[in-house]
C-alpha cells in the first residue's frame, strides 16, 4: 500500500484526507469487493456515518460512481475544512441527538470505520440500531475499531504527543492512573479524547454482544495483529491475525478489526 508521511504536508486536515483516500483505495475497496461481493450493481447509496475529513467516503463513492449514478453521503457531528468542493455530498448531523426523519433514504452500503469505540457504553446499543435503520434490506454495514484492551486500543498513537504515545497496553491500566499520566504528560484536551475512549470500553466480546442485540449478524470478518492502517501511516507492513477465535487473548494481541455485517432475515 501507499504510505503518507505527515512531514509532506502543510496542513493535518489535507494530511488526514489522503491518508482516509490510500486506505479505502489500497485496502478496503478490494475488501468490499471481493470478500464483501460488492459492486456497482448492488451497491447504489452510500452512508459513512462519522466521516470525519472525508476522504474515505470520497474514494468509496468515485469507486462505487464509475458505471452507476451511486447516492453517497457523508456525516459527521463537526464540519472539516476538506469537505469543500468536492463531488461526495457532507452534512454536520449526530445520529443520536438530530431527528433522522428528514433522512429518508436507505443505504446499501453504511460504514462506521473507528467511531464505535468512541460512543460511551450506555449509548452504544442506541447508536448502532439508529445505524441498522438506515441500512436497506439487504443492505451492509462495515464496522472497523480496535479492541480496548490492544496494544493502542486508547488510540494513543494518533491522540498523545508525549512519550505516552508509543507506550503500548495503557487501556490495561486503571482509569484512575491513565487520568494522572495523562495530566502530567499530556493536555486536558487530550484527556477529554483518551476517557472517551475509556468510557466506551470497545472490547471483541462486548462488540459480538452488541450485534447479537441489535439483530445484525458477521458474514465476513478480519482481525489483525498490525492494522491497514498503520502500514500507511507508520511503514509497518501490515499483519492479519490468527488469534480472532480464541477469547480473552484476541483482545491483548488484535490491534484491529474489519466487519461486514446485514440484517438478521428474521428481523
Amino acid at each position: 500500500m501507499r504510505r503518507v508521511r505527515k512531514g509532506d504536508y502543510d496542513s493535518w486536515q489535507s494530511y488526514y484526507w489522503d491518508y482516509q483516500q490510500i486506505l479505502a483505495e489500497d485496502y478496503y475497496i478490494p475488501y468490499l469487493e471481493n470478500e464483501g461481493n460488492l459492486s456497482t450493481s448492488n451497491i447504489k447509496s452510500i452512508i459513512d456515518i462519522g466521516c470525519g475529513n472525508g476522504g474515505f467516503i470520497d474514494a468509496v463513492n468515485s469507486r462505487f460512481n464509475k458505471n452507476s449514478n451511486c447516492l453517497s453521503l457523508g456525516i459527521d457531528i463537526k464540519s472539516f475544512k476538506t469537505w469543500k468542493g468536492r463531488n461526495t455530498h457532507y452534512k454536520v448531523h449526530n445520529i443520536l441527538k438530530d431527528d433522522n426523519k428528514n433522512h429518508k433514504n436507505k443505504y446499501d452500503l453504511v460504514i462506521l470505520r473507528d467511531v464505535i469505540e468512541h460512543i460511551p457504553a450506555q449509548f452504544k446499543q442506541n447508536f448502532i440500531e439508529t445505524a441498522r435503520d438506515f441500512m436497506s434490506n439487504n443492505g451492509k454495514m462495515l464496522i472497523t475499531f480496535p479492541p480496548y484492551l490492544s496494544p493502542f486500543g486508547l488510540h494513543q498513537q494518533a491522540i498523545m504527543k508525549s512519550f505516552l504515545k508509543k507506550t503500548p497496553y495503557l487501556s490495561a491500566l486503571p482509569k484512575i492512573l491513565i487520568k494522572k499520566l495523562t495530566a502530567k504528560f499530556e493536555s486536558a484536551e487530550t484527556w477529554a479524547e483518551i476517557a472517551e475512549i475509556i468510557d466506551s470500553g470497545m472490547t471483541i466480546s462486548n462488540f459480538k454482544k452488541l450485534i447479537k442485540e441489535t439483530n445484525l449478524t458477521a458474514y465476513n470478518q478480519k482481525f489483525f495483529t498490525i492494522r491497514p492502517s498503520h502500514e500507511i501511516r507508520y511503514n509497518v507492513k501490515y499483519l492479519q491475525s490468527p488469534f480472532g477465535s480464541i477469547p480473552l487473548i484476541r483482545e491483548f494481541l488484535i490491534s484491529g478489526t474489519c466487519y461486514l455485517l446485514k440484517k438478521d432475515c428474521y428481523f
